[in-house]
């Protein structure tokens, strides 16, 4: 059993008024078809989880405190969509009488799917929170042929999650074509 299903329940806090936004602005090229389902999240994880997390009594260890609130894509065209996530969004609390758990954005994730269907591929590029600051446009490379499957689910009762690749360089050229992007660009945004 993780450490993550043990962890008991606690009430995280999101500010109400965050200050600190992004834009970003994912374009999808080549792909084999249109998406009919996309989603998306970011990641805060606490830092200092040895100061102020409820230990395992068994490891001695803190558990693993994170959460992933959900994200609008917005769409602009049939390729482009945006979003907007906010890296001051938790708010740093005493959860376990043991100090102040202090929280950092880590990433932002898309989900994509080509119609929505549970068996489907879910393509999933992903910033993280220094190429956002750093306004580095990150692109992931996905195989066309997974777009449409129609095989069994896996174990877990969801579709095979691609998580992509940053460069084709072990691709053979006469295969590169078999691929399309998603180019994830980051801005900070004026509130």
């Amino acid at each position: 059993m993780s450490n993550e299903a043990e962890m008991p329940a606690i009430s995280i806090k999101e500010r109400p008024h965050p200050r600190k936004a992004y834009r970003i602005v994912m374009t999808i090229q080549n792909a084999p078809g249109p998406f009919g389902m996309i989603e998306g999240s970011a990641q805060y994880d606490v830092t200092n989880l040895q100061e102020c997390g409820e230990i395992d009594s068994n490891t001695g260890t803190a558990y693993h405190i994170n959460t992933s609130p959900p994200i609008q894509w917005q769409r602009l065209s049939d390729t482009e969509y945006v979003a907007t996530i906010h890296s001051d969004l938790m708010i740093d609390e005493d959860y376990y009488g043991r100090g102040m758990c202090h929280w950092a954005f880590t990433q932002a994730r898309a989900r994509l799917k080509a119609t929505g269907a549970e068996i489907e591929t879910r393509f999933v590029p992903a910033i993280s929170a220094e190429e956002i600051a750093a306004g580095q446009p990150v692109t992931w490379y996905f195989w066309k042929e997974r777009y449409l499957v129609n095989t069994p689910l896996p174990s877990n009762g969801k579709g095979f999650a691609d998580f992509g690749q940053k460069n084709l360089d072990t691709v053979p050229v006469d295969k590169q074509h078999e691929f399309f992007t998603i180019t994830l660009m980051p801005t900070e945004a004026q509130l």
